[in-house]
Formats: structure tokens, C-alpha cells, sequence
């Protein structure tokens, strides 16, 4: 049996708790320098602006359309609470406007060539933002359905989809600000 002194113990006590109090300094800097999983799905009214102009960069709009000016989304609620918003929401958003164009100048295309055109865009929908960010995968079934009927003719389910859930080029989507 070992026996230890009373300052030997006090030593190794104190050689403990400065490794303890490091080790607990440590683990606590490196959780708050990554933010924990239901931080990493929110961004502000102004990271959600930025995702959709970087997004409608990379899209070109039907003929005749353009892109809302102004605020896309909103920073405080009416409490004076901030919003935050999930990421890809400005990615997602931009993708659906982007397809709502395209469908909307099908349905109204005048030319058997301008609605072709335009319908070769609106099936681009699965390669898009909305598709890939927006959509959980039970409901990519019913979207690819709804583009299938499309394509074989049967346009009644995409003009539904589209008239409840699309502006319309006369509406002004644009905030003050």
C-alpha cells in the first residue's frame, strides 16, 4: 500500500482539477464554435435575400417577367421578433418563381414554338432549387406525376398546381424597403 502525503495529495488534487477545468474550457469553446444542428438550419431575412439573387442569377425568366424588387424577406415580425429562416428558403423560393414564369407563359403561349419552349423549361423543374431543397421525397412523387400527365398532354393537374400556387405577371410581389 502506497501512502501518500497530505501536500502530495493536495498536489495531485489540484494537477486534477486544472486538467478537469481545461478539458471542460475546451469541449465547451469547441461546442460554441459550431453551432448545434437546429442552428445550422437558420439564416436571416438577409441570408435568405442573398441565396435568392444568387439564385436568380443562374435562371433566366420566361419572356415578358422579372424579378420582384425590393425586400424579399422580412427581418422582424410584427412583436419586433426576428425572423429566421430555413436554409435554401431563397435558393427555393427563386426556383419556384423561376418555374411559375415558364408556366405561366406556356399556358398563355400563343405559338405551338413558344409553348414548347416554354414547356421544356417547366419540365427543368426536377433539375431546379425548389425540387432539390424544397421538396421532401414524398412529395417529389406527386410533382414527377403531375409533370408526366404533362408531358403525355394531360395539362389539367399542372394548370391547377399552378394557377393555386403561382403570381400572376400582373400581381406586384415587391415589398417596401
Amino acid at each position: 500500500m502506497i501512502l501518500l502525503s497530505s501536500a502530495k495529495i493536495r498536489k495531485r488534487f489540484t494537477e486534477s482539477k486544472v486538467a478537469f477545468m481545461l478539458l471542460a474550457a475546451l469541449v465547451t469553446a469547441g461546442c460554441q464554435a459550431s453551432p448545434t444542428p437546429d442552428e445550422a438550419q437558420w439564416i436571416s431575412a438577409e441570408q435568405a435575400t442573398l441565396e435568392y439573387k444568387d439564385e436568380a442569377r443562374k435562371l433566366a425568366l420566361a419572356p415578358g417577367w422579372e424579378w420582384p424588387q425590393g425586400r424579399q424577406y422580412e427581418s422582424h415580425a410584427s412583436d419586433g421578433n426576428e425572423i429566421n429562416y430555413g436554409v435554401n428558403t431563397g435558393r427555393v423560393d427563386a426556383a419556384w418563381y423561376w418555374h411559375c414564369t415558364w408556366a405561366r407563359n406556356y399556358f398563355s403561349a400563343t405559338s405551338t414554338a413558344e409553348r414548347g419552349a416554354a414547356f421544356q423549361q417547366v419540365l427543368r423543374l426536377k433539375e431546379s432549387a425548389f425540387y432539390h431543397y424544397g421538396l421532401v421525397s414524398e412529395d417529389k412523387g406527386p410533382r414527377d406525376r403531375v409533370l408526366a400527365l404533362a408531358e403525355s398532354g394531360e395539362t389539367e393537374q399542372l394548370r391547377d398546381t399552378i394557377e393555386a400556387n403561382c403570381p400572376r405577371k400582373d400581381m406586384n410581389l415587391s415589398r417596401e424597403g
